[in-house]
């Protein structure tokens, strides 16, 4: 399994627990609260395999897989099993109905582009109203009338060259000033790339990413104590060895802890600041705490 597909779940171990009549299996998910079975009675150090202890167990185990846990790891205890569980991830795609709403409003906002103003049409000469002449002066009014038609005609048609002309010229002009000026931006580009500094980026350091470290802090609350921390191992480097004293506070840091606690209910026990499980150390007990996590070794 690759780093980021480990990153992607969540675990938790089942550990036993006894009180001083009561019994129970504990689930401890990573920085959540513990999951807890039926309770069940029983004098032993370690519970059997039968009776109240399995039932509570597969109980405990069936509201895991409820939830959505599957078991991935066996410890050395027959109840001591791992499940990991997927987190939940940020990353949701938009569903379509929401997608068509975005997009409706991006279309209701845009601006549309300004509309193209009609060219003036030339307004026709109103006829005049016929009158009831001779022969002779309805030939000759119709003759003036063609003349006034034609000339009409005429300049229109010179006003309309007139103010082609113009708006050639005025788009002639503005089109060599926006040619200008484009070349005299080009230029400038050029001038500033030419001079512009070359800046090489420093490769980026890549450090490994190093494993969080556990603290414990050892206070004697009811009586003395032998404590033996050692680092990753019962062989490894030897962190503390002696006996915690009513009152007195000891303090271990390392990734991973193997340590033994003699008489542990005697003592109070921090990890990473969290105390572990009620019960879980009674008696003499051996375990190997790794980032946070409480196993027995």
């Amino acid at each position: 399994m690759t780093e980021r597909e480990d990153t992607a779940f969540e675990t938790c171990e089942i550990v036993f627990w006894r009180g001083y009549v009561r019994c129970a299996f504990y689930a401890v998910p990573n920085g959540a609260e513990p999951i807890a079975s039926p309770f069940f009675r029983s004098r032993e150090r370690s519970p059997g395999q039968s009776g109240p202890a399995l039932e509570a167990h597969r109980a405990l185990v069936e509201r895991l897989e409820d939830e959505g846990w599957e078991p991935v790891a066996r410890g050395r205890a027959w109840y001591a099993l791992t499940f990991r569980r997927r987190g939940w991830s940020p990353v949701e795609e938009l569903p379509l109905e929401e997608a068509s709403a975005v997009v409706a409003a991006i279309e209701a906002h845009a601006v549309p582009p300004p509309p193209r103003e009609p060219e003036p049409e030339p307004e026709p000469e109103p006829e005049p109203a016929p009158t009831r002449e001779p022969a002779a002066a309805a030939v000759t009014h119709r003759s003036r009338r063609q003349a006034a038609l034609l000339v009409g005609t005429a300049l229109l048609i010179a006003l309309a060259a007139a103010l082609g002309l113009t708006l050639l010229g005025t788009n002639s002009a503005q089109g060599k000033n926006r040619g200008q000026i484009l070349s005299m931006r080009a230029r400038q580009e050029l001038r500033a790339q030419q001079h512009r500094p070359i800046v090489t980026a420093a490769p980026v350091a890549r450090h490994p990413a190093q494993a969080a470290p556990t603290t414990i802090v050892v206070r004697g609350a009811r009586g003395d104590s032998w404590v033996e921390a050692r680092a990753g191992s019962a062989t490894g480097k030897s962190l503390f060895a002696g006996v915690v004293s009513q009152g007195e506070t000891v303090r271990v840091t390392a990734p991973v802890v193997w340590i033994t606690f003699g008489s542990a209910g005697n003592l109070d026990l921090r990890v990473n600041g969290r105390a572990p499980v009620p019960g879980t150390f009674n008696g003499t007990v051996t375990a190997v705490i790794a980032h946070g996590r409480v196993r027995s070794a």
